[in-house]
Protein backbone atom coordinates (compact mmCIF):
# COMPACT_ATOMS: atom_id res chain seq x y z
CA UNK A 1 0.00 0.00 0.00
CA UNK A 2 2.95 2.56 0.98
CA UNK A 3 6.12 2.80 -0.41
CA UNK A 4 8.73 2.63 1.73
CA UNK A 5 10.53 6.57 1.28
CA UNK A 6 14.13 7.24 2.24
CA UNK A 7 14.11 10.13 4.97
CA UNK A 8 16.75 12.67 4.94
CA UNK A 9 18.01 12.95 8.11
CA UNK A 10 19.11 16.03 8.19
CA UNK A 11 16.29 17.89 6.77
CA UNK A 12 14.07 16.13 9.44
CA UNK A 13 16.49 17.07 11.85
CA UNK A 14 16.26 20.62 10.68
CA UNK A 15 12.41 20.10 10.74
CA UNK A 16 12.57 18.72 14.46
CA UNK A 17 14.66 21.57 15.19
CA UNK A 18 12.60 24.60 13.82
CA UNK A 19 9.48 23.14 15.03
CA UNK A 20 11.18 22.99 18.64
CA UNK A 21 12.79 26.54 18.55
CA UNK A 22 9.37 27.84 17.51
CA UNK A 23 7.09 26.00 20.20
CA UNK A 24 9.58 27.54 22.95
CA UNK A 25 8.96 30.67 21.43
CA UNK A 26 5.32 30.21 21.85
CA UNK A 27 5.47 28.60 25.04
CA UNK A 28 7.93 31.31 27.00
CA UNK A 29 7.54 34.26 24.68
CA UNK A 30 3.91 33.82 22.24
CA UNK A 31 1.48 34.36 24.42
CA UNK A 32 -0.04 36.52 26.72
CA UNK A 33 -0.86 34.96 29.53
CA UNK A 34 -3.69 37.44 30.79
CA UNK A 35 -5.30 36.36 27.38
CA UNK A 36 -5.83 32.76 29.28
CA UNK A 37 -6.18 33.78 32.68
CA UNK A 38 -7.94 37.29 32.73
CA UNK A 39 -7.68 39.18 36.34
CA UNK A 40 -4.79 37.33 37.62
CA UNK A 41 -2.06 39.08 38.98
CA UNK A 42 0.21 36.57 40.41
CA UNK A 43 1.94 33.29 38.47
CA UNK A 44 -0.01 30.35 38.73
CA UNK A 45 0.56 26.68 38.34
CA UNK A 46 -1.18 23.57 38.75
CA UNK A 47 0.07 19.91 40.42
CA UNK A 48 -3.47 18.24 40.76
CA UNK A 49 -3.60 15.67 38.17
CA UNK A 50 -6.58 16.25 35.84
CA UNK A 51 -7.87 19.20 38.08
CA UNK A 52 -7.38 21.33 35.15
CA UNK A 53 -8.74 19.36 32.19
CA UNK A 54 -11.85 18.54 34.67
CA UNK A 55 -12.82 22.28 34.36
CA UNK A 56 -12.27 22.39 30.74
CA UNK A 57 -14.44 19.42 30.15
CA UNK A 58 -16.88 19.73 32.77
CA UNK A 59 -17.55 23.50 33.04
CA UNK A 60 -16.63 24.21 29.46
CA UNK A 61 -19.28 27.10 29.43
CA UNK A 62 -16.87 28.90 31.33
CA UNK A 63 -14.62 29.58 28.77
CA UNK A 64 -14.57 31.04 25.65
CA UNK A 65 -13.92 28.65 22.27
CA UNK A 66 -10.32 29.88 21.77
CA UNK A 67 -9.89 29.56 25.65
CA UNK A 68 -10.89 26.00 25.25
CA UNK A 69 -9.22 25.04 21.64
CA UNK A 70 -6.11 26.35 23.19
CA UNK A 71 -5.95 24.84 26.29
CA UNK A 72 -7.23 21.22 25.40
CA UNK A 73 -7.06 20.95 21.89
CA UNK A 74 -3.73 22.95 21.10
CA UNK A 75 -1.79 21.00 23.86
CA UNK A 76 -2.14 17.71 22.57
CA UNK A 77 -2.48 18.42 18.79
CA UNK A 78 0.68 20.38 18.86
CA UNK A 79 2.89 17.49 20.07
CA UNK A 80 1.82 15.43 17.91
CA UNK A 81 5.00 15.95 15.49
CA UNK A 82 7.20 14.86 18.07
CA UNK A 83 5.65 11.55 17.90
CA UNK A 84 6.46 11.20 14.48
CA UNK A 85 10.37 13.11 15.02
CA UNK A 86 11.32 11.72 17.26
CA UNK A 87 11.43 7.75 16.65
CA UNK A 88 12.33 8.91 13.01
CA UNK A 89 15.70 10.61 14.31
CA UNK A 90 16.49 8.57 17.25
CA UNK A 91 17.03 4.64 18.03
CA UNK A 92 16.28 4.45 21.42
CA UNK A 93 12.67 6.63 20.60
CA UNK A 94 11.85 3.64 18.19
CA UNK A 95 9.72 2.04 21.13
CA UNK A 96 6.99 3.73 22.77
CA UNK A 97 8.94 3.64 26.73
CA UNK A 98 12.01 5.25 24.74
CA UNK A 99 10.04 7.79 23.03
CA UNK A 100 7.79 8.71 25.59
CA UNK A 101 10.77 9.41 28.55
CA UNK A 102 12.72 11.04 25.80
CA UNK A 103 9.87 13.33 25.51
CA UNK A 104 8.76 13.98 28.81
CA UNK A 105 12.28 15.01 29.50
CA UNK A 106 12.25 17.89 26.94
CA UNK A 107 9.12 18.66 27.99
CA UNK A 108 9.95 18.94 31.62
CA UNK A 109 12.69 21.34 30.77
CA UNK A 110 10.08 23.68 28.69
CA UNK A 111 7.74 23.39 31.90
CA UNK A 112 10.32 24.24 34.16
CA UNK A 113 11.68 27.26 32.24
CA UNK A 114 8.02 28.67 31.89
CA UNK A 115 7.76 28.30 35.91
CA UNK A 116 11.30 29.74 36.57
CA UNK A 117 10.40 32.81 34.03
CA UNK A 118 7.10 33.02 35.00
CA UNK A 119 5.76 32.52 31.89
CA UNK A 120 2.84 30.68 30.66
CA UNK A 121 1.59 28.37 33.75
CA UNK A 122 3.23 24.95 35.01
CA UNK A 123 0.71 22.54 34.83
CA UNK A 124 0.53 18.83 34.91
CA UNK A 125 -2.53 18.43 32.89
CA UNK A 126 -0.23 20.05 30.12
CA UNK A 127 1.81 17.21 30.60
CA UNK A 128 -0.90 14.68 30.49
CA UNK A 129 -2.09 16.47 27.44
CA UNK A 130 1.02 17.33 25.95
CA UNK A 131 2.00 13.78 26.12
CA UNK A 132 -1.15 12.42 24.79
CA UNK A 133 -0.36 14.21 21.71
CA UNK A 134 3.06 12.64 21.57
CA UNK A 135 1.78 9.61 21.63
CA UNK A 136 -1.29 9.76 18.80
CA UNK A 137 2.26 11.30 16.41
CA UNK A 138 4.15 7.85 17.57
CA UNK A 139 0.76 5.99 17.30
CA UNK A 140 0.70 7.69 13.44
CA UNK A 141 4.64 6.77 12.67
CA UNK A 142 4.16 3.24 13.73
CA UNK A 143 1.31 2.81 11.41
CA UNK A 144 2.88 4.29 8.74
CA UNK A 145 7.04 3.78 9.15
CA UNK A 146 8.80 3.13 6.04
Amino acid sequence: MFHAVRIDRKAVWSLFGLYTAFLLYMMLLGFDRTTFEAGASDYRWNLVPFDTIHRYVFHASAFTTGQWAVNVLGNVGVFIPYGLLLPALLRRCRKFPGMMATFLAGLFVAELLQLVLRVGSFDVDDFILNALGASFGYVIFRRFKP
